[in-house]
């Protein structure tokens, strides 16, 4: 099978997250189903700091595959680790907060 995000890769392992991000969008209006497109989109708004909206990519990918994640590193836009900067680390934790007390920003 080829590697459906390699193009993606590219671009977010380049330091070009906007163009990613363009990228999985046209792929997801063609693909909206895709549960792998929708976790590598996450890890792309974290990059650009949109964490809300990278919470709601990964919602969208767990209610179309709820076991996704065991196959992610295979399709993954991230080779090896990808480590959040202090500022995008303080963001998830206080999307995630605002997530589990039921509001939103």
């Amino acid at each position: 099978m080829a590697d459906r995000f390699k193009k993606v890769r590219e671009l977010f392992q380049t330091n070009k997250p906007e163009k990613a991000h363009e990228w999985l969008e046209a792929f997801l209006k063609k693909q909206p189903n895709d549960a792998q497109a929708f976790l590598n989109l996450s890890l792309v708004l974290i990059s650009l700091g949109k964490t809300e909206k990278s919470l709601e990519a990964q919602r969208k990918a767990f209610k179309i595959d709820p076991n996704c994640s065991s196959d992610f590193s295979r399709h993954s836009i991230v080779q090896g680790e990808y480590v959040l900067t202090e500022e995008e680390e303080v963001a998830l934790m206080n999307a995630l907060k605002l997530s589990e007390d039921g509001k939103s920003d």
